[in-house]
């Protein structure tokens, strides 16, 4: 009897001693059940006061579960031999979207969407391209998706009747008669509309 107590003891010993490399091996798989483990019983702090010995390890657990309040971003901290490096945040503003189902759209008519908050048209032009643009005229900002598309293939705004290209620049705007003032005006940035990269595919129409 008492010898089978003594092997107990030592295997108890034993295994507390190990208890860092277990730990930290549950923390990887299972970091929940670990988390609450070190929240609602003592056994833990216990196993952590026999191990101190390795300290090392047991610091690295600590941090990797004071992480775990974010799973995203849970990640045990690298050694000093690592190659580690922080990854580069994601401009969602530099992605590719789907934005309408091909077939649902009207290529006779401008047909207004919205993609990450911003106000979009999107038409084809008179080459047969799909376009997608700005859904606001640089003149009074009226929502482009309720002009037309006119007969030479341009889009026009239905407010005071500017045009424009597939590109986003004015081509057209009736209220100046001379020519080279009407240049002048239609060459200017701020007669333009911002223009979006599109791509067909799987009968979506994507835009970046």
């Amino acid at each position: 009897m008492l010898v089978q107590k003594a092997a107990s003891s030592s295997n108890v010993a034993m295994r507390a001693q190990q208890a860092p490399a277990a730990l930290q091996s549950v923390a990887l798989s299972r970091p929940r059940v670990l988390k609450g483990l070190r929240a609602t019983s003592a056994t833990y702090q216990r196993l952590c006061t026999r191990a101190s010995a390795t300290e090392a390890p047991v610091l690295q657990l600590d941090n990797a579960l004071d992480s775990l309040a974010n799973p995203l971003t849970f990640n045990p901290e690298p050694s000093s031999s690592s190659s580690y490096s922080k990854p580069e945040p994601i401009n969602w503003y530099q992605q590719w979207y789907p934005l309408a189902i091909i077939k649902d759209l009207d290529a006779r008519k401008p047909t207004p969407a919205k993609i990450l908050g911003i106000p979009v048209v999107i038409w084809r032009d008179g080459s047969g391209e799909w376009r997608a643009m700005e859904d606001r005229c640089p003149h009074r900002l009226a929502p482009l998706s309720e002009g037309r598309i006119d007969a030479d293939g341009t889009l026009m705004c239905s407010y005071h009747g500017w045009q424009f290209n597939g590109q986003g620049a004015c081509t057209r705007i009736p209220q100046i008669g001379d020519d080279k003032a009407h240049a002048t005006a239609c060459s200017s940035k701020k007669s333009c509309v911002a223009s979006y990269p599109v791509k067909v595919l799987n009968g979506l129409l994507w835009v970046w």
